[in-house]
């Protein structure tokens, strides 16, 4: 009975950091191997459930001039030692499993509570790199309509005597039309007519 205490102490304090708040305080007594263990397993849980959150976070960035790549490769490294190590431990705890009814059942009962941690852990780091992967490619339609938005235009260039040529084709100069004017004028004796 004393054993299965314990192993729920650990837990609940587990339960008590991961919620910001301090555990009560308890008379010292000597811990098993299976809790010691557990209860750093549900640390590493702990501190995965944090990177996680900070990566959903990251992940959900929408500015084209600040994006956060360098932080969110380093918590994803992170995450996967995280992973890694949470898986490595619960396997150590089910093949260090001992004894038999009550401590047996209690043994299996916090893998189970373990277990189910890392499984929603791990669902948690996929949606926040799906959400990554969405915000990248929204990203990147955004940069796609601005730089369309603010290609030049056309140049105009001259095409042959008189000539100028846009994007619609070639059109008469008005220089054309006042030096065909001019010469008719001289021509006639007459003086071009000032524009008002």
């Amino acid at each position: 009975m004393e054993i299965r205490t314990l192993e729920f102490f650990s837990i609940a304090d587990g339960e008590y950091a991961r919620q910001g708040k301090r555990p009560p305080s308890r008379p010292k007594a000597r811990r098993t191997a299976f809790a010691t263990s557990a209860a750093g397993v549900g640390r590493t849980l702990l501190e995965l459930e944090g990177r996680v959150a900070r990566l959903t976070s990251l992940s959900k960035a929408s500015s084209l001039f600040d994006d956060p790549a360098l932080e969110i490769g380093e918590t994803s490294r992170l995450i996967r030692q995280l992973l890694a190590h949470a898986s490595a431990g619960i396997e150590e705890l089910s093949n260090e499993r001992r004894g038999s009814g009550q401590f047996y059942a209690h043994s299996e009962a916090v893998l189970s509570w373990l277990r189910t941690r890392l499984t929603a852990g791990t669902k948690s780091y996929e949606e926040a790199l799906k959400q990554r992967e969405a915000s990248l490619a929204a990203k990147e339609a955004r940069a796609a309509k601005l730089s369309s938005m603010a290609s030049p235009m056309t140049p105009i260039t001259p095409k042959g005597e008189g000539m100028w040529e846009t994007g619609s084709g070639k059109k008469p100069s008005l220089l054309r039309h006042r030096g065909a004017h001019a010469s008719a004028c001289n021509q006639s004796g007459a003086a071009p007519k000032k524009r008002a």
